[in-house]
């Protein structure tokens, strides 16, 4: 969420998590593949713009 959207580079996210730039990366690229593979549920019309 950091790098999407708040466009934190790797190494500023590094720094605030104490973690090495190489996880961060590998991290974000997980979370990544999850979100695309879970499966989405359909909302109807009504719904959606309540949620708007």
């Amino acid at each position: 969420m950091l790098r999407e959207e708040f466009d934190y580079g790797y190494a500023e996210i590094a720094r605030m998590l104490e973690l090495g730039v190489a996880s961060v990366r590998k991290t974000v690229s997980r979370g990544r593949r999850r979100l695309l593979d879970e499966p989405r549920e359909s909302v109807d019309a009504a719904e959606h713009r309540r949620l708007c």
